[in-house]
């Protein structure tokens, strides 16, 4: 039996000497038989620029989309059927009711063979499905496991450790695969 509570917050607002600060709060708690497990974290990043120039942004012309940076100028043309924004240097995107993920200059990281992505809110992983089954995938495209299993539960958030289920069989798996 695995119960998981997550709470996250995001606090944006400036410090004393008016420099833009980001703070990540987050309560992270879980029973697995009943063994309670969790922790609690205050992250704070300071910013001293936003660097526009360097963001993407997804565009739509007609019926298509692509990604265009903050002087309007389109970077990459528009042939998806659906663009999501980068997350770092990763976006997902969908082309005939598949999904994948592509890098800054339009490389496609990962065939169109997903049925959705989960976003990866800044973490190097994220959970990838096909159909019902799961699996998870990092930021480079690799599927270190594969989508073959019907629940992933994120037993961490810090690192990549996993309650996973197949065929009403649990166990734990992190990013070398099952342990």
């Amino acid at each position: 039996v695995f119960y998981r509570a997550d709470i996250e917050k995001l606090r944006i607002g400036l410090d004393k000497d008016k420099k833009l600060q980001l703070n990540s709060f987050g309560n992270h708690s879980g029973f697995f038989f009943f063994i309670g497990g969790g922790g609690n974290h205050d992250y704070a990043r300071k910013v001293d620029k936003i660097d526009k120039a360097s963001m993407l942004f997804p565009v739509q012309a007609g019926n298509k989309y692509g990604y265009r940076d903050c002087n309007q100028t389109i970077v990459i043309k528009p042939e998806y059927d659906l663009a999501l924004m980068f997350d770092h240097s990763v976006a997902c995107v969908r082309k005939e009711n598949k999904w994948a993920l592509i890098d800054r200059e339009n490389k496609q990281l990962t065939p169109f063979k997903y049925s959705k992505i989960d976003p990866f809110r800044g973490k190097q992983w994220t959970k990838a499905y096909i159909g019902n089954q799961v699996g998870m995938i990092n930021r480079k495209g690799e599927e270190f496991m594969p989508a073959k299993y019907d629940k992933i539960e994120d037993f961490s958030n810090h690192y990549v450790v996993s309650v996973i289920s197949r065929d009403s069989k649990y166990g734990f798996a992190n990013s070398a695969g099952v342990i």
